[in-house]
């Protein structure tokens, strides 16, 4: 079964990611600093972190199509989309990942222009990963 996941990201060097969670009103589901121990969650121990990180993952759920994900992050951050060019000026990374997990045959999809549309207006970068089965 395919599974997809969605995360809006910040990254850059001098990324602060308790200022960002203050200026967008908005927590992270993930984050970190440049320099922080980079540790999984079964405890092994890799490199510390090359740059910050602010990340708020998709609520839809993860069987949900590729256009759901982009549609719930774009709403969340729309009301910010001036902001988000601030964060662009000052060098950070924007871009939204998506992972579609599980794939076993031939798959495709269509993103509608007027999606795209709303990404391009947001001024971030969109990353698709596609992972086989």
């Amino acid at each position: 079964m395919v599974s997809t996941k969605a995360s809006f990201r910040i990254m850059g060097k001098e990324l602060d990611p308790s200022e960002i969670t203050n200026l967008l009103h908005m927590h992270p589901d993930q984050s970190h600093r440049c320099g922080d121990p980079n540790i999984s969650k079964s405890g092994r121990r890799y490199a510390d972190y090359t740059e910050g990180l602010w990340a708020l993952h998709s609520s839809v759920d993860e069987t949900s199509a590729i256009d759901a994900h982009l549609e719930a992050l774009i709403t969340k951050l729309w009301q910010h989309r001036n902001l988000l060019q601030e964060f662009k000026k000052r060098g950070y990374k924007l871009d939204i990942y998506v992972g579609i997990f599980g794939i076993d045959d031939n798959m495709g999809f269509v993103l509608k222009n007027t999606l795209l549309r709303r990404i391009m207006q947001l001024g971030v970068d969109l990353d698709l990963d596609l992972y086989p089965a």
